[in-house]
């Protein structure tokens, strides 16, 4: 059975420091005369999204109370096995799902910051999506 980016979570990322980077997906190589000799590598390299989502401690879905933060770190930790793991994901543009993976930074999995003064939390994750590949 598929992994998928849990219902709990929230389905579209913030608008602020969303960032998704199409990736260069040719080669080049010099020649001794003339121009470069430019061709494709291959079709399905992945772009990466950078994302932020709130997450709150007392989100209701179907009729159940989910503290987000939680329900994150068990989808990362267990589901996901820290990123190893490819799941079905809501593309953060067009909603449909989409093949992607945690892809870890130097820093670590992910971001995690109190949102102003309340109780929210701001997760800001990176991840690798195959558009082409539909979940």
């Amino acid at each position: 059975m598929a992994v998928r980016w849990p219902l709990a979570l929230p389905q579209k990322p913030l608008q602020d420091g969303y960032k998704r980077t199409i990736p260069n997906n040719l080669i080049r190589s010099s020649m001794d005369t003339g121009s470069d000799k430019v061709r494709r590598r291959g079709r399905f390299k992945p772009q990466v999204v950078t994302a932020s989502y709130l997450l709150r401690p007392n989100f209701v879905y179907q009729g159940q109370r989910f503290d987000q933060k939680a329900v994150l770190e068990q989808f990362v930790h267990s589901s996901i096995a820290e990123g190893a793991v490819a799941f079905n994901f809501p593309h953060p543009e067009t909603g449909s799902l989409v093949r992607a993976r945690l892809k870890a930074t130097s820093d670590g999995l992910f971001d995690i910051a109190q949102y102003k003064d309340t109780l929210c939390w701001v997760v800001t994750l990176t991840f690798e999506i195959w558009p082409d590949v539909k979940a």
